[in-house]
């Protein structure tokens, strides 16, 4: 804990920067995870073409 509140301290100097990088990584984690789910759905429930 006392890491992170360091790290968020710090942060505050690099505000701009940090958000965007946790943006970009949070809509990589979604986009990844939803690609995940839709293609297990796609594999377990076969959709017609």
């Amino acid at each position: 804990m006392t890491m992170n509140r360091g790290q968020r301290g710090e942060a505050i100097a690099f505000k701009p920067f940090q958000n965007t990088h946790i943006s970009l990584s949070t809509h990589v984690q979604v986009l990844t995870r939803a690609t995940y789910i839709l293609t297990q759905q796609s594999f377990l429930h076969p959709t017609p073409n």
